[in-house]
């Protein structure tokens, strides 16, 4: 990775992380049981994950191209 796409990278995650820590506090202000937010939390990593084997995926056919 060049460093312009390590920054990037890491750009994103700290956006990311943003996002998690308000999702988190919002939920816990509707009043969702620490079960509800559990699911959700897990629910939304997965997507993350999802997101994270698929941009590999074309970081990696990009490498081979």
């Amino acid at each position: 990775m060049t460093p312009v796409e390590i920054a990037a990278l890491l750009n994103a995650v700290t956006v990311l992380g943003r996002l998690a820590l308000e999702a988190l506090t919002e939920m816990k202000t509707t009043g969702l049981t620490d079960e509800e937010i559990a699911r959700t939390w897990a629910q939304m990593q997965a997507r993350l994950d999802r997101a994270d084997k698929l941009w590999r995926q074309g970081e990696v056919k990009a490498a081979n191209e």
